[in-house]
Order: structure tokens, then sequence, then C-alpha cells
């Protein structure tokens, strides 16, 4: 169930993204243009790396609500909204790399390389199998999510290697891209966290309409102030 939920903005930011650049792609790379080749794939990375940061953070902060809000109803106990929000805030930590990986797919098949991704990701199944066997015995479920996470940056870290390789890509734009956002996460997630906090200290009922309430709340402070200091930081 968490894997759905962190599988959906996943699907919304990174795959869309993904698919939308690699007609762009194949053709510089026809026409033989590499530099718009590279422009293009930075300048997607720089998107991807715009919504799923701060998307990242809220689901890492509202995990429980989403949860409850969600499946929270019927026969799925306070228990299991528990149990399932510790595991979605494991898989939160990685929904960067998750959305990165389809566009960086994408990117070798391009080339008409199909083999490099082939193999990067039977290497980073073996480390998800790996970890799992080895933390389910002290930590259960919430292992088998830390080892998914570990195995998503693992595979994203050889893909990007194996690009960089073949196509130097723009380090600077991307890196000052890169802190901006940070910046403007970091902010943004004090703020849900502090408010957060608050409404769950004024309106501590646990009722659907209390949650509702609470994560609409933070979901508008978390975007107000992450607009603001992204349109402040260019």
């Amino acid at each position: 169930l968490a894997n759905n939920l962190q599988s959906f903005p996943v699907g919304i930011i990174g795959v869309s993204f993904a698919v939308a650049a690699f007609p762009a792609l194949s053709r510089t790379l026809a026409l033989g243009q590499r530099e718009a080749y590279a422009e293009t794939m930075t300048a997607t990375v720089r998107r991807i790396l715009f919504f799923l940061l701060p998307t990242s953070a809220l689901f890492m902060l509202l995990r429980l609500q989403i949860v409850r809000l969600i499946l929270g109803q019927g026969h799925f106990s306070l228990a299991d909204a528990q149990r399932t929000a510790s595991v979605l805030g494991w898989f939160s930590l990685s929904l960067v790399a998750q959305g990165l990986i389809p566009l960086c797919a994408r990117a070798f098949y391009a080339m008409q390389n199909t083999w490099t991704p082939l193999w990067i990701g039977l290497i980073a199944e073996g480390v998800n199998l790996g970890l799992a066997y080895a933390l389910r015995p002290a930590l259960g479920i919430t292992g088998l999510a830390i080892a998914f996470s570990a195995a998503g940056f693992v595979q994203l870290i050889f893909l990007w290697m194996g690009l960089q390789r073949r196509f130097p890509l723009s380090g600077r734009g991307m890196l000052n891209a890169l802190w901006k956002t940070v910046v403007a996460t970091g902010a943004s997630a004090l703020a849900v966290f502090f408010f957060r906090e608050w409404i769950g200290w004024a309106f501590p009922s646990l009722s659907f309409w209390s949650v509702a309430f609470q994560t609409a709340v933070c979901l508008f402070v978390g975007g107000a102030f992450f607009i603001l200091l992204a349109w402040l930081l260019r």
C-alpha cells in the first residue's frame, strides 16, 4: 500500500517528464547535436528535481496524514496507518531517485543502448534483495523499504555515471538549480513541520475531517513558502 502511494508522484512527475523528453533526446542524437542532447537532459533533470524534492519532503512530513486520508477507513486501523506511514516515510527518501531513473534509462534508449540500463537494473535489484534479506530479521517490513530506497539510489548513481562518461552534462547549471531547490524545499519543510505540530495541538481530534483540515493547511503553507522562495531565488 505504501508503494502504491509513493508510485503516484513518480508516475505523474518522473515518468511523464521522461516520456515527454524521449523524442527530443532521440532527435538530437539522430542529428548529431550532442550539445542539444545535453541541454535537453539537464533541463529535464532540473524540472524533475523542482517538483520531486518538495514532494518528497511533504510525503515525509505528512506521511501519516496521507495514509489516513486515503486508506484509513473501514477496517484499516490507526496501527495499520502508522505501520504503512513508517514504510512510506522510507520510500519518500528515494522519490527523487525513483523519479530520475526513467529519464536516465530513456537517455540510454535514445542512444539505442538498452543493455546498459538492463545490467544496472539487475545490479540494483541484487542490492535490493541483498539488503532486504539482511535487514528484514531486525527491522521487519521497514527493512524492505530501506532496501528499496537504497537500491534506487544505487541504480541512479550508476546510470548517471554511465551517461556522464558518454555525454558530459552541464554540471554548473544543474548544481545552481539544485541548491536553490534544496533551499526552497528546506524552508517550506520547516514551515510545514511547525504548522503540523501547531494544528495537531490545537485540533487533537483524529477524525477524518480534522486530519483533512490539518493536511490542507500544511499543503497550502508549504506550497506557498516553496513558490515564494523559488520566485525570489529565480
